[in-house]
């Protein structure tokens, strides 16, 4: 009795075939939505309330694209979000997201925090 092979399906993820990034059709293809209608959306949230203009670069920048998912799924700075990724089962492009997120907000509170889990966290 050997191990099973299970493919996990990563939802969070950018299409290598994408518009400009890649984000809406990733996120189409895993959610079974037209990308056009996310572009719909997004061009919505950026005019209507304009808090959808800084989304698309950072989901860019943190979703790794579907052709390139074993070298994202690396431990980066100390593999405190794997981690966590990992212990919660939550994706790993959203708690990379998150993280950068809440760093922000807190104005360094979240990076004292990271330091601290790092230490505190099993591997």
């Amino acid at each position: 009795m050997g191990k099973e092979l299970t493919i996990k399906k990563y939802y969070w993820v950018r299409s290598k075939d994408g518009v400009v990034g890649g984000v809406f059709e990733g996120i189409g293809k895993a959610f079974d939505i037209k990308p056009n209608a996310l572009r719909l959306i997004y061009l919505f949230s950026v005019f209507g309330f304009g808090v959808g203009f800084f989304l698309y670069p950072l989901c860019w920048f943190f979703l790794p694209r579907e052709d390139s998912l074993t070298e994202y799924y690396r431990p980066k700075i100390l593999g405190v979000c794997t981690r966590i990724s990992n212990k919660m089962a939550i994706e790993l492009p959203l708690v990379r997201l998150i993280a950068v997120l809440s760093l922000f907000a807190s104005f360094g509170l979240t990076l004292f925090l990271y330091i601290i889990l790092h230490f505190l966290m099993d591997d």
